[in-house]
């Protein structure tokens, strides 16, 4: 009997990611939003006070700057491909506004509710006092000012949660966005330059503020805006010009970068520079470069239309990002509000630290982060192809429905048909 060869069953995704990548998609992005969003959970499981401990400021806190890197980067790419490059046409509610919205305000207005559902279950069963209790710790700073009813303006939670300062800054950043990018689009250098100048101006008022008045509540307020994190975004959108690494442009990212990295290190092991005193957090214009330096290398090293399963799982788990966080905003609000302190949830920890302090309670990290990230990724990621699928299906309704009502219409001459005409 003749022997006969069957081919095996090719893999038909991984097929069309071969012959057909999608031109505007870098897998390379993709992988590091799903990296810092992982580092996103690890900030809010453990205590900064032990993350120190293991120089975090290096490969932990660079989550947030990598992502408003990632964010001018993505956002000026897209922006580039519209046609129509009039600053009215850049504020388009179809193109700009209405996607927007849906991505970002509709998740958030459903993390809203649920928590102001939490706030009238917990007065209910635990008491009216639930907020001036929640998250206190009497060795760190204490969060209860978090829910002073100012801040509620700011769109913070009725029960706060970690992370929750992000959205009122990225709400903000979307409003301003076009008009920075329009400057952007005209002159780089000037627009690149600007946005340091407006991080300088806001950081100045910042320490303006604290000599003035102390540290309070109100401090909060800055963190809302983007201006402090502005030249995270334009080096974000100096990267999406030319992000080769060897581009003539971006000797200013390297020079910057490498002397942003230097800086951290000194931070690391001597503590904060003399001529850095005046900037507030550890999110400033000093620390930024050296993420975008991260940005533009993950770019030339990393594949852009790698194929396989593996890389579109990683593709899945970056358009769930956003998703991702918010979702944790309100996990880690259950978790420190109603079953763990949010400064020590295994153990009173003391300021300063030391690595001969850590005992066994702290061995529950271990499983603690983990079991965060799993919640929170698989959450996050199922609601994000869930809301996908009914936009979707939405969209495709209404598209059915526009087509009927124009047949219906041409049915009735309403709408001439065009003639057809003999070349």
């Amino acid at each position: 009997m003749e022997h006969i060869e069957i081919q095996p069953k090719k893999n038909v995704f991984e097929e069309i990611d071969k012959l057909g990548p999608n031109p505007n998609n870098f897998w390379q992005i993709d992988f590091l939003k799903v990296w810092m969003m992982a580092l996103v959970i690890l900030d809010h499981s453990i205590p900064h006070i032990i993350m120190r401990l293991f120089h975090a400021l290096a490969w932990e806190r660079i989550a947030i700057p990598v992502f408003m890197v990632v964010l001018g980067f993505n956002w000026t790419k897209s922006m580039k491909r519209l046609e129509d490059q009039s600053l009215k046409s850049l504020y388009s509610w179809e193109r700009y506004f209405k996607p927007k919205i849906q991505r970002f305000v509709v998740p958030f207005a459903i993390i809203y509710g649920l928590s102001l559902i939490y706030l009238i279950l917990a007065n209910v069963f635990i008491g009216s006092d639930f907020l001036s209790i929640i998250y206190y710790h009497p060795f760190n700073f204490p969060v209860p000012e978090l829910h002073e009813p100012i801040l509620k303006i700011f769109l913070m939670l009725p029960i706060w949660g970690p992370g929750n300062w992000f959205i009122p800054m990225l709400f903000l950043t979307i409003l301003i966005f076009p008009l920075l990018y329009k400057l952007f689009s005209i002159t780089p250098l000037f627009t690149l330059i600007l946005c340091y100048i407006i991080e300088i101006g806001f950081q100045f008022s910042i320490r303006l503020f604290i000599n003035a008045n102390g540290v309070d509540y109100r401090i909060n307020i800055f963190t809302f805006m983007p201006f402090m994190l502005m030249s995270a975004i334009g080096l974000g959108m100096w990267l999406a010009r030319d992000h080769r690494w060897d581009a003539i442009q971006n000797i200013i990212v390297w020079v910057l970068g490498l002397a942003s990295f230097a800086f951290v290190i000194y931070a690391i092991y001597f503590g904060w520079p003399v001529f850095a005193f005046w900037t507030v957090f550890d999110y400033n214009l000093f620390v930024y470069p050296y993420s975008a330096l991260i940005v533009m290398l993950t770019l030339n090293i990393f594949p852009k239309s790698p194929s396989g399963p593996q890389y579109r799982f990683i593709t899945t788990l970056s358009k769930s990002t956003y998703h991702i966080l918010t979702t944790q905003i309100f996990y880690f609000s259950l978790i420190y509000g109603l079953l763990l302190p949010f400064n020590a949830p295994f153990g009173t920890i003391s300021y300063p630290i030391s690595f001969s302090q850590l005992n066994l309670q702290h061995v529950n990290y271990l499983w603690f982060y983990p079991v965060n990230l799993v919640i929170t990724f698989t959450i996050g990621t199922l609601w994000q192809l869930v809301g996908t699928r009914f936009w979707n299906s939405h969209t495709k309704t209404r598209q059915r429905i526009n087509q009927k009502r124009l047949e219906m219409m041409k049915s009735r001459g309403w709408i001439k048909p065009k003639e057809k005409t003999n070349s």
